[in-house]
């Protein structure tokens, strides 16, 4: 069976190209179109914006993997799922002093979001869009810099392609004002905290379904570990040491060789769990 390519770092439509696209570009011209790329004029903002960190968004490979598992006769209760998984009853006030937690709990709300919109539950993307807006405060990104207002008025409206657009909205609107080239590992942290939380959805839901379908080379994206982890690396020595950035490095580097398997290859059921065991143990000694 083939599969389609894991998603490297994805994001919600209308969002900038990750620095990895940027890159890429110019490096596979060959002769004249490489010598034409040189000569492109660097975006407004030259490095800064270029160095903008693409957001592991786990929407496309939970979409995905609700295609294939629909064709197994399988429904989805997405709102289950996120009561069973997502974080609740944040009180952001009590991070101001812990940032680094903040920014892998802002990290796994986003995360958490994406099944309360695959439900079509509104009830519960208020409750995640209220605690982005209060984890980013409590990270001294402004509230006029981030708006939750045209969210709610969509989810009140029963638009949910308009949800959806606004919600990657204010994914970047958070990812914008957290990663700078002052300090990279920010915005690497809390994109590490939405990654490990979209990989407990997709590794437990694969792991309950494997005997009908086995969809476990969906879990296959070791590119994005490695990147988080050496974005994280940027930071300074006593930030290395705090228990969030720690518990999210050993995560990382544990998790790699379990998804680091070919295009066409599966990971066996004792694996996913450990690869489920692996991140939820990683929130749990970051105490988020």
């Amino acid at each position: 069976m083939k599969h389609p390519r894991s998603s490297f770092f994805k994001v919600i439509p209308l969002v900038v190209a990750s620095a990895a696209q940027l890159i890429l570009v110019p490096s596979m011209a060959n002769g004249q179109d490489k010598a034409d790329a040189k000569k492109v004029p660097p975006p407004p903002g030259g490095e800064e914006v270029a160095r903008r960190l693409g957001f592991p968004n786990p929407y496309p490979r939970l979409q995905a993997l609700e295609r294939e598992l629909k064709k197994a006769g399988v429904d989805v209760k997405w709102t289950a799922h996120y009561d069973e998984l997502g974080r609740r009853n944040i009180d952001a006030a009590a991070l101001r002093s812990d940032p680094e937690k903040a920014q892998l709990l802002l990290g796994v709300r986003i995360a958490d979001a994406i099944p309360a919109l695959m439900a079509k539950n509104g009830l519960r993307l208020k409750a995640c869009a209220a605690d982005i807006k209060a984890l980013a405060q409590v990270l001294n990104i402004r509230s006029d810099d981030i708006s939750t207002k045209p969210i709610i008025q969509a989810i009140e409206k029963d638009d949910w392609d308009k949800v959806f657009l606004e919600l990657g909205e204010l994914q970047q609107q958070v990812v914008d004002r957290l990663d700078t080239p002052e300090n990279r590992s920010k915005g690497a942290l809390m994109a590490a905290g939405a990654w490990l939380q979209g990989l407990r959805y997709a590794s437990r839901l694969i792991s309950e379904n494997q005997g009908k379908v086995d969809l476990s080379n969906y879990l296959r994206a070791a590119p994005i570990a490695e990147l988080l982890g050496k974005e994280i690396k940027t930071a300074s020595s006593e930030v290395l040491e705090k228990a969030p950035v720690k518990a999210a490095l050993a995560t990382l580097v544990e998790v790699f060789p379990l998804i680091n398997i070919g295009r066409d290859d599966n990971i066996p059921k004792e694996k996913v769990q450990k690869i489920y065991d692996l991140a939820t143990k990683a929130l749990v000694d970051a105490k988020v």
